[in-house]
């Protein structure tokens, strides 16, 4: 006996509603990949196979104050799922907030407290600095 009732109008109704649950399944995979392709922590490609470039998003904590070194660069930032650690294996990077040291050109007097901003973070892990905020730019949807 089919688990589907038996329909007067469409004797294929088994099939389609099998249809029409495999459609459901290619959207919703299709929209699982199209998020996935956000510019969020998009690693861009490098000529030097030891630095790694990602484009990430975040929001401003803390600016560095010059009469304070402790008070640095910090920003909440989102995940970056194509992390590559230390080791060379991609390991992605949960969103949190940490401290990004700014490249000496980075003028940061544009930015306050709160500001959502679009950066490039540059990651060498053979040199230092190992981690720099290299680009910083308002995030504007």
């Amino acid at each position: 006996m089919s688990p589907f009732p038996a329909h007067p109008i469409c004797p294929w109704r088994q099939l389609t509603v099998l249809a029409n649950c495999s459609l459901w399944l290619v959207i919703a995979s299709l929209a699982a990949l199209l998020h996935g392709c956000s510019d969020t922590g998009e690693l861009a490609q490098s000529p030097d196979p030891d630095v790694h470039t990602y484009i990430v998003h975040g929001i401003l904590r803390q600016l560095p104050d010059p009469e304070d070194p402790s008070k640095q660069l910090l920003i909440l930032h989102q995940a970056i799922p194509n992390w590559i650690n230390e080791e060379g294996y991609e390991t992605g990077m949960p969103g949190m907030t940490m401290p990004f040291p700014p490249a000496p050109d980075i003028d940061l007097s544009p930015f306050s407290p709160g500001d959502r901003v679009r950066f490039t973070l540059r990651v060498n892990w053979e040199k230092a600095p190992r981690l720099q905020l290299t680009r910083i730019e308002p995030w504007l949807e």
